[in-house]
């Protein structure tokens, strides 16, 4: 007598929490944590979902580190230079990024590494910041194609 087979493994959904001190809308939220976060959640069809907490809704900026690890928030957008006491672990934190990744670690969070088709999507992502930032600052009657072509030129002269 053959037997049905089992039913696939359900995993229980689940919610993680994104804390930053940056506002809603920040472009760094929509050019990097956003994509990430679409990523994943396709990625694992739905079963790993996202909460925002922008604008220090969860705790200072200098205290993001401190916020992941005691589990206030599950992932959060560090600042270096914020989140140490002393200009000396600041410097340490920021030397290199072999002993940036080991203090992360050391503070209790999973550093991920992506993979190829991920850096794809991000350089994709990416590749209309500028043009993008410049429309919406000409829509508003600022001078950024103005601005804009001043900071490309600097770079041009600088290298």
């Amino acid at each position: 007598m053959r037997q049905a087979p089992a039913p696939p493994f359900r995993r229980k959904k689940i919610t993680l929490r994104l804390a930053d001190s940056l506002p809603n809308g920040h472009v760094i939220h929509e050019l990097v944590a956003k994509p990430f976060m679409e990523l994943v959640t396709k990625a694992t069809n739905g079963q790993v979902t996202f909460q925002h907490f922008p604008s220090e809704q969860l705790g200072k900026a200098k205290d993001m580190a401190q916020l992941t690890v005691a589990g206030v928030a599950d992932l959060a957008y560090i600042v270096p230079s914020y989140s140490s006491d002393t200009r000396e672990g600041c410097k340490r934190f920021e030397d290199g990024e072999k002993r940036r990744t080991e203090k992360i670690k050391s503070q209790g969070m999973k550093v991920i590494e992506f993979g190829p088709d991920d850096k794809k999507v991000f350089d994709a992502a990416f590749k209309t910041v500028a043009a993008d930032w410049v429309k919406d600052i000409d829509k508003r009657g600022k001078p950024g194609s103005e601005v804009f072509q001043g900071f490309t030129d600097a770079l041009a002269a600088s290298h």
